[in-house]
């Protein structure tokens, strides 16, 4: 049997923000706005962050696309139901930890690796150190 994923209402972002969030990373890039980014935009965000590090340095994703968002194809007239599932996107709550980085090496600028990698994100990020 075929696995169903459910089209759902779009809904709206907290406002409110995270707390109590167990940081396991020595630098973290935390969302200062809440927002809505796509599974493209979390991969590339992990791409550009890989070409960037150092070897043996870990990465610690704490969104996940699991959001189905539907869409209807071009050139359709109105009515005839909701489209079908387009892509996926992650709905980021405002002050939640994106992504974080472990294992660091001595002499490496994190802050500004982080800085030019958080570019990609649609959302205004700050990255901490923990």
């Amino acid at each position: 049997m075929k696995k169903r994923t459910l089209k759902r209402h779009k809904g709206r972002t907290s406002q409110v923000p995270r707390i109590g969030q167990r940081r396991v990373g020595e630098y973290s890039i935390i969302s200062s706005s809440p927002g809505r980014i796509t599974a493209k935009q979390i991969a590339a965000l992990e791409m550009a962050l890989k070409r960037k590090l150092p070897t043996g340095t870990e990465i610690i994703k704490r969104i996940f696309a699991t959001y189905p968002v539907t869409a209807k194809p071009l050139e359709v007239r109105m009515g005839k139901g909701k489209g079908s599932i387009d892509h996926k996107i992650a709905r980021v709550r405002y002050k939640s930890i994106i992504l974080e980085i472990k294992k660091t090496e001595p002499g490496v600028d994190y802050m500004e690796m982080l800085r030019q990698v958080s570019m990609k994100l649609p959302i205004v990020t700050k990255i901490e150190k923990n």
